[in-house]
């Protein structure tokens, strides 16, 4: 809400959210949110150095990444939504493979052992997890054949997880038994060279 080079925020005068002398929107130090709860601000209304519509643009955008993430703290499910295309490949990642159906109480930390020992490569994934895309991309360009498995119905897997790894999120990567990350890790790993290594130690073993 910018009129020239002074922001319409008159209105907001006495209320909760916090205003500058210049009549510019508070906001919290790191995020776009303002001094009343789950009130967010971008753009001009509170940027008072920049005020370019590129700048603004980008901030409306953090601005509702921090709503999501303040709405779903507050109980709102998240809104379903497609993954985003991989930048590392043009026509997108191929669908993770079928969930595999594994014989003991995956909730519990030594049946994640168990599985995990007897692959090469196990990814714990949600369908539609954009990082799950990314380290199943990442794996299947470095020539592996990962088992997978979807936890999506299963909260107990990611608790026992968790206490595994101190890793809660999917994707959960698996290679040679260890746990190498998620989906940036994974990919991270097949850029510097350092996936296939894994892989080929991972078969010989």
């Amino acid at each position: 809400m910018l009129i020239g080079d002074v922001p319409a925020t008159a209105w907001l005068a006495g209320g909760p959210v916090a205003l500058s002398e210049s009549g510019h929107v508070v906001l919290s130090p790191g995020s776009q949110g303002t001094t009343a709860p789950g009130v967010f601000a971008a753009g001009g209304a509170h940027d008072a150095t920049y005020r370019q519509a590129i700048t603004a643009a980008a901030a409306g955008a953090a601005a509702a990444m921090d709503a999501e993430r303040w709405l779903r703290s507050h109980g709102a499910p998240p809104k379903p939504r497609a993954a985003p295309p991989l930048s590392e490949s043009a026509t997108g990642p191929p669908p993770p493979p079928p969930p595999a159906a594994d014989d003991c109480a995956l909730e519990t930390v030594a049946c994640l052992r168990r599985v995990v020992a007897a692959h090469d490569v196990v990814v714990f994934h949600k369908p539609r997890c954009p990082y799950c895309r990314k380290a199943f991309e990442a794996l299947r360009r470095a020539g592996a054949e990962p088992r997978a498995i979807d936890v999506s119905r299963r909260p107990g897997v990611q608790d026992a997880l968790a206490a595994m790894t101190g890793r809660r999120t999917v994707p959960n990567v698996f290679i040679g038994g260890a746990s190498v990350g998620g989906g940036d890790e994974t990919v991270a790993l097949r850029r510097n060279g350092e996936l296939r290594p894994l892989l080929d130690a991972a078969r010989a073993s």
